[in-house]
């Protein structure tokens, strides 16, 4: 059986192109170490899961100083696969429960991204 996310992003499955989620994070004063160290645990298992990880930090402009976490996903259906692997991977709902309660980084934003037909790298 399919899951609603598998379902969804199965209309466009074929040919879909790449689906990046990123999530921008501002490390809390003098927790910066702290936090890159939880975001490279976390880097682990989504790679486990499935996914390409990048860690890129804002060095200009509003947002300077906050560290965006891109995960990158070949498909729409892959997304959705690693969505629903990850909801059930007891490693991570720990890691995210112990994380979530420690306070490093303040979440600032997360966005969707779908590659656009004909402008592949």
């Amino acid at each position: 059986m399919r899951s609603p996310h598998q379902e969804w992003y199965s209309t466009k499955e074929s040919n879909m192109p790449a689906v990046s989620h990123v999530n921008t994070w501002r490390p809390a004063n003098g927790k910066a170490l702290e936090m890159l160290e939880a975001m490279g645990k976390a880097k682990a298992i989504h790679e486990r899961l499935g996914a390409t990880v990048y860690v890129s930090q804002c060095t200009a402009g509003d947002q300077a100083g906050t560290i965006a976490y891109m995960t990158v996903f070949p498909s729409g259906t892959a997304f959705g696969q690693f969505v629903d692997a990850l909801a059930a991977d007891v490693e991570w709902l720990t890691f995210w429960s112990e994380v979530s309660a420690n306070g490093s980084g303040d979440y600032v934003t997360g966005s969707l991204f779908q590659g656009l037909m004909g402008f592949d790298a």
